[in-house]
């Protein structure tokens, strides 16, 4: 448990749940959290394999995933696609980063806004934001 979040790391990525939410405490002297995943964090191109400790201290750790396409062969290190989850405890935020990827996040509930791109307005075309350098999402 990554406090105050409880993350899985799974054959679809990383999966992020904030159990307090959902907190059991019906009975005396006994506290539960059950895990639901609220953010899941995987990427448009399958998983290689289960994720590898990449790095790690007293206070954080490093997931990668490593991403492969099937039938493909294998590309040079510099250039193979992985997602990094940087874990900190005690952090209100989760950190992932992409390399020669692209982000799919499934949650529970919807955005709002994703690095300053309204996703109504770009929805319902009221209006046409100008693209956001920073966001990945304007790549195209």
């Amino acid at each position: 448990m990554v406090v105050p979040y409880a993350v899985s790391a799974g054959a679809a990525g990383l999966a992020v749940s904030y159990p307090a939410d959902r907190r059991d405490t019906s009975e005396a002297f006994r506290l539960s959290d059950a895990f639901s995943g609220d953010v899941s964090f995987g990427s448009d191109g399958p998983l290689a394999g289960p994720a590898a400790v990449a790095a790690h201290d007293a206070l954080s750790v490093t997931l990668r995933f490593a991403l492969a396409a099937p039938g493909t062969p294998a590309p040079a290190p510099a250039t193979a696609p992985f997602l990094d989850a940087v874990l900190v405890k005690g952090a209100p935020f989760v950190t992932v980063m992409y390399s020669h990827a692209w982000p799919v996040l499934t949650t529970a509930s919807q955005f709002a806004r994703v690095t300053g791109l309204s996703l109504a307005q770009e929805a319902s075309g009221e209006s046409d934001p100008a693209p956001d350098p920073k966001c990945s999402a304007n790549a195209g």
